[in-house]
C-alpha cells in the first residue's frame, strides 16, 4: 500500500502498483483502503481510485470512498467531489441515500468510523434543519451509538456535532452526563432561543454548569453590558503592537466589538470565566509558573487547560506536549483534549521572550486548531517579564483580548 499513501513517487509507478494489487486480491485492496483512508490524502491518488472505482461500477470501494470525501478540502466543493461521482455510479441514487442507509438505517452493518464519516459528509451537504428532521425521526430503541448520542444532544445545541472531533467530544460529555442534565441544557436552550445569534455549541455546555447563579435570569443585553464592563479597565495588546520591524506577524481584529454580531450568551459566559480565571490569583500563579517553565523551554511551547475541580472551582491544569518539535508550537496530547471537553477552554503560552507583544494572540496554526477541534481556546502572552496578555479565541475566527494579568 506505499505506492497509494506515498504521494512522492511517480503518479505512473503508483497506478500500476494500483491496478496490479486490484488484480491480485480487490477485496484485500479496497479493504485497505478504507483502513488507511486519512492517510490517502493527495488529490492525484484519490481521483484516480474514484475513477477507477467509478469506472468498474466497485461496490467493495463504498467504504473508501465515504472515508475518503469525509475529510474537508478547502479546493474541491463537495459537488465536485470525485468520491461523490463514483457512490452514485456504484449505486445509481444520489450519494445522500448510502450516507442517509449508513448513520440511520443500516448501522448494524457499518462500523462506528464508517457512520461517523458518513455523518460528517451528510453534515456539509445537507440543510441545518434536514440534519435535525433525520436525527428527531430515527428510532431510539433501534439507533447506533452514534444516532442516540445525536438524539441527546440535538435539543441541547444550536450547532450539531459535524465531524470526527465534534464526534470524540460528544462521546465524553454523554460518557460523563446523564440524560437529566441533558435535558437541563435543552430547557436553558429553549429559554434563550430568541436572544442572540444561535450558537449554542458543545464546547459551551461545561460553562453553563458553573456560571453564577445570580446570572441565571439575564438577557443577552444584560450579559453584554457585563462582559464589556469588566474589559473596559484592563490594558490591552494588540497582536502587532510594536512590530515596526517585525512585517510577518498578521494583525487581526481582537476588540470584543469586533464580534458583537457573533456571540451569543453561552459565549459571554465563556468570557466571562475565563475573566473570573485571570482576577483568580490561584489560577494566576499557576500561569506564570508554567509560562515561566516554556520561557525557559526552547524545544516547545506549554500549555493545558482550564478545567473545573471536584469542588467547582476553575483550575489551570498542565499537560506536557505530545512532541518537543520546535518553540512555536504546542502539541496537544489526547489527554489534554478530553479534559478540554469536560472543561472550559484549552491553553497554551506564547513565552518565547520576555517582549513578545508583537505575537500576543493566535497565530494562523492556533486558529486553525481551534476550527478543527471546536474548542474555547486562551492564548497567554509575555508583555514583559511580571505581564502576560490573554486572548481568547474559538472556531469560526472569533478572536478577544481578555486584556493583561501581572504577577
Amino acid at each position: 500500500m506505499r505506492a497509494v499513501t506515498y504521494s512522492r513517487q511517480p503518479m505512473a509507478g503508483r497506478q500500476a502498483a494500483v491496478e496490479h494489487m486490484i488484480a491480485e486480491d480487490a477485496d484485500r485492496f479496497w479493504a485497505e483502503c478504507a483502513a488507511k483512508a486519512r492517510q490517502i490524502d493527495d488529490w492525484p491518488m484519490i481521483r484516480l481510485l474514484s475513477g477507477i472505482a467509478e469506472q468498474a461500477r466497485e461496490p467493495r470501494a463504498l467504504v473508501w470512498l465515504v472515508r475518503s470525501w469525509a475529510m474537508p478540502s478547502s479546493t474541491v466543493s463537495d459537488v465536485e467531489r470525485p468520491e461523490r461521482r463514483a457512490i452514485e455510479a456504484i449505486t445509481g441514487e444520489k450519494a445522500s441515500v448510502l450516507l442517509n442507509a449508513i448513520v440511520f438505517e443500516q448501522a448494524e452493518s457499518h462500523p462506528p468510523a464508517t457512520q461517523v464519516a458518513a455523518w460528517a459528509v451528510l453534515c456539509r451537504i445537507a440543510s441545518h434543519d434536514e440534519l435535525r428532521g433525520l436525527v428527531r425521526q430515527a428510532v431510539g430503541g433501534q439507533a447506533s451509538l452514534l444516532v442516540s448520542m445525536l438524539k441527546q444532544c440535538e435539543p441541547a445545541v444550536d450547532v450539531l456535532p459535524a465531524d470526527r472531533e465534534a464526534i470524540a467530544r460528544l462521546m465524553r460529555l454523554t460518557a460523563e452526563h446523564d440524560a437529566l442534565r441533558w435535558s437541563g441544557w435543552a430547557q436553558w436552550r429553549r429559554s434563550h432561543a430568541d436572544d442572540g445569534p444561535a450558537t449554542l455549541a458543545l464546547r459551551h455546555l461545561p460553562g453553563l454548569l458553573h456560571h453564577d447563579v445570580q446570572a441565571e435570569g439575564w438577557g443577552r443585553a444584560r450579559w453584554l453590558e457585563h462582559i464589556r464592563g469588566r474589559l473596559s479597565d484592563r490594558r490591552h495588546v494588540p497582536r502587532g503592537e510594536g512590530a515596526e520591524g517585525a512585517a510577518v506577524v498578521t494583525k487581526r481584529p481582537g476588540r470584543f466589538e469586533d464580534h458583537l454580531d457573533r456571540l451569543g450568551i453561552a459565549d459571554l459566559i465563556v468570557l466571562d470565566h475565563l475573566l473570573d480565571a485571570m482576577d483568580d490569583w490561584a489560577v494566576r500563579d499557576s500561569l506564570f509558573e508554567h509560562a515561566e517553565a516554556d520561557h525557559n523551554d526552547r524545544r516547545t511551547e506549554f500549555g493545558g487547560a482550564l478545567v473545573w475541580d471536584d469542588q467547582g472551582k476553575l483550575i489551570y491544569q498542565p499537560f506536557d506536549p505530545l512532541l518537543r518539535r520546535h518553540d512555536q508550537a504546542y502539541l496537544a496530547t489526547a489527554r489534554c483534549m478530553q479534559a478540554v471537553y469536560l472543561g472550559l477552554a484549552h491553553v497554551h503560552f506564547h513565552a518565547q521572550r520576555y517582549g513578545n507583544a508583537p505575537w500576543a494572540g493566535p497565530g494562523k496554526g492556533d486558529l486553525d486548531f481551534v476550527d478543527a477541534h471546536h474548542a474555547n481556546a486562551v492564548v497567554f502572552t509575555f508583555v514583559d517579564h511580571r505581564t502576560m496578555n490573554a486572548d481568547a479565541y474559538w472556531s469560526g475566527g472569533v478572536i478577544i483580548d481578555l486584556g493583561c494579568v501581572t504577577r
